[in-house]
C-alpha cells in the first residue's frame, strides 16, 4: 500500500491510497478499470480509484496536483524578475541600504528563498514601495 498525501497552505491534507488488492476487493472494482486478464484484477489498476463514501465500492477520481513549493532556489527567485526589473532593483539599491543588502544576499550565496516568510514578503513589499514593482506584480513574484 502506498499513501500519497499533499499538505495545503491551510494546513489540511488531501490524499489517496494505492492498494494492492486482494481477490475479495477486486470483485468490487468496476469492470474496465483494469487492463489485461482477469487474473490481473487484484494487482493492476488504470487511473486513480478511491473507496466510495459508503465504503461499498470504488470510484475513479483525479487526484489534486501537489501544491507548488514555497521554498525555491535564489536563482529561481531572481529569474522571476524581468531584466528591466533587475536593473531597476540594482539602481534603487545604490541609494537604499536595505535594498542593497537584500540584492547582495540574493546574488552572493543565499541558497533558498521562502516565498511565504515574513522577511521575503517585506523585501518584495519594499520593491513595491520603491516603485519598482506594482502590487499585482509583487503577487505574481510571490506565487
Amino acid at each position: 500500500m502506498t499513501i500519497h498525501a499533499f499538505p495545503f497552505p491551510d494546513g489540511t491534507l488531501q490524499g489517496f491510497i494505492d492498494l494492492a488488492f486482494t481477490p475479495e476487493l477486486a470483485d468490487r472494482i468496476p469492470e474496465g478499470a483494469v487492463e489485461g486478464s482477469s487474473e490481473q484484477r487484484d494487482s493492476m489498476l488504470v487511473g486513480s480509484w478511491r473507496l466510495t463514501e459508503d465504503g461499498a465500492g470504488f470510484e475513479q477520481f483525479t487526484p489534486p496536483p501537489p501544491p507548488r513549493p514555497t521554498t525555491i532556489s535564489a536563482r529561481d527567485f531572481l529569474s522571476r524578475f524581468s531584466d528591466e526589473e533587475e536593473a531597476a532593483i540594482a539602481e534603487a539599491a545604490m541609494s537604499s541600504p536595505v535594498l542593497l543588502l537584500w540584492f547582495m544576499r540574493l546574488n552572493s550565496g543565499r541558497r533558498t528563498v521562502d516565498l511565504r516568510s515574513d522577511a521575503t514578503r517585506a523585501e518584495v513589499r519594499a520593491l513595491v514601495e520603491a516603485g519598482i514593482l506594482t502590487a499585482e506584480r509583487a503577487v505574481e513574484v510571490l506565487e
